[in-house]
């Protein structure tokens, strides 16, 4: 696979930590700058929380508002800090096509997970936006997309 963006500034030590909560969801717009589009994953943390609900990701076309694909992540998913990943049906023709990433939570209580932005526009292309509101940066994550022999006919 091949995985973007690069960030070029990106240090999980200056990463600002997001918890995501039940009045809280993140949506991430971004611009897929491949064909093939097949993973998503986002950097994050488990936050040890007795009974924390599962985390949700999900991918949604920005024109048509249909959601492509959705994982939810439980709390043994990722035990150190690291990326929450998941795969789905490969999209053709997903270069230059607008998405959004969504995060939220899949209950009342907060999620298990806390997911972490950039404290600067690490991705200019796309926009984070917390409750519809912006935020500053980007949310730390990235989108992969089949290359070479592993898509081809």
């Amino acid at each position: 696979l091949c995985y973007h963006p690069i960030y070029k500034n990106w240090s999980p030590v200056d990463a600002q930590p997001l918890v995501v909560e039940t009045n809280h969801g993140y949506v991430q717009s971004f611009s897929a700058d491949c064909d093939q589009l097949t993973t998503l994953r986002v950097w994050g943390v488990d936050r040890n929380a007795p009974g924390a609900a599962a985390l949700k990701i999900g991918l949604r076309d920005a024109a048509s508002g249909q959601l492509i694909a959705l994982e939810r992540f439980g709390s043994a998913a990722l035990p150190q800090p690291g990326w929450l990943e998941f795969s789905f049906e490969p999209i053709p023709a997903s270069k230059g096509s607008a998405y959004l990433l969504e995060a939220n939570t899949a209950g009342e209580q907060p999620a298990a997970f806390s997911l972490y932005r950039s404290p600067t526009d690490e991705y200019p292309i796309g926009a984070l936006t917390e409750n519809n509101a912006p935020l500053e940066g980007d949310l730390l994550f990235q989108f992969g997309c089949q290359a070479g022999f592993f898509h081809a006919k």
